[in-house]
């Protein structure tokens, strides 16, 4: 439980004579997948970084955003047409060691879950994460992109993303898929 998740982090920065906002408590969640093993051992090492209270700049310096976060990132670019900062994003990613075909693969996955959420409103949080086999995090995240485009935009999307997936596994330059995929879904 995301609120529960906070209220842990903010009671630990305290018991350590930190301060922290409920905002970055929670970015410190959203950057460790809500995954209490990971936010323990972060936390800790936040509040050891720390002066007083903990910023925003603290935990973009100490804690590394899992890769799912990353490509919400990404997504959330597209959808905001910014090609500067999602291409800078898909760079940082590969230059991270992701491959690319595993960077295309992932961004169709994301698109794909993002469909499904919207194709699915009926369904809560906890079943939709259940179906696709992905914590429900991963589903929060998906929504909130999600809502930035129409289920028609979604859907061509995907079939985008698919495209791009298969013109992998006939390039020899990755790179160049990567780029057109990223310009095709910020040109819906």
């Amino acid at each position: 439980d995301q609120n529960a998740l906070e209220r842990w982090i903010l009671a630990f920065c305290k018991k350590e004579g930190k301060t922290i906002s409920p905002y970055n408590a929670r970015l410190i969640a959203d950057y460790c997948l809500n995954d209490m093993a990971r936010i323990s051992t972060e936390v800790q090492k936040v509040c050891f970084y720390s002066a007083g209270e903990i910023t925003k700049d603290d935990i973009e310096l100490m804690i590394e955003k899992e890769n799912e976060v990353k490509l919400y990132e990404l997504a959330n670019e597209i959808a905001n047409k910014n090609a500067d900062m999602a291409f800078k994003i898909a760079r940082n990613l590969i230059d991270k060691g992701t491959k690319v075909h595993v960077l295309v693969s992932s961004v169709y996955k994301t698109f794909q879950r993002m469909f499904y959420t919207v194709a699915s409103k009926g369904m809560s949080q906890a079943e939709m994460a259940s179906a696709l086999g992905v914590k429900p995090f991963a589903i929060t995240k998906a929504r909130e992109v999600a809502q930035k485009f129409s289920p028609v935009k979604l859907k061509k999307a995907v079939e985008i993303c698919a495209e791009a997936d298969e013109n992998l596994r006939h390039s020899i330059n990755g790179n160049a898929v990567i780029n057109y995929l990223i310009l095709s879904l910020i040109n819906l």
